[in-house]
C-alpha cells in the first residue's frame, strides 16, 4: 500500500509542476502581447499623426 502511495505522490507533484509551467507560459505570453500591443499602438499613432499634418497640411494650396 505504501507504494501505491509514493506513485500518487509522485503523480500529483508532476501535475503541479506541468501546472506551474504552463502558468508561466500564460503569464510570458500576456506580458509580450502587452509589450506588441504598445509597440503598435505607437505606430498607428504615428501614421495618424502624419496623415492628419499631411491633409491640414495641403488644404490650403
Amino acid at each position: 500500500m505504501k507504494i501505491r502511495q509514493i506513485l500518487k505522490d509522485i503523480k500529483g507533484a508532476t501535475v503541479v509542476e506541468y501546472a506551474l509551467i504552463a502558468s508561466i507560459i500564460a503569464l510570458a505570453i500576456v506580458v509580450g502581447f502587452q509589450v506588441i500591443s504598445g509597440a503598435v499602438q505607437t505606430k498607428y499613432t504615428t501614421v495618424g499623426t502624419a496623415i492628419t499634418n499631411s491633409t491640414t497640411g495641403s488644404s490650403g494650396g
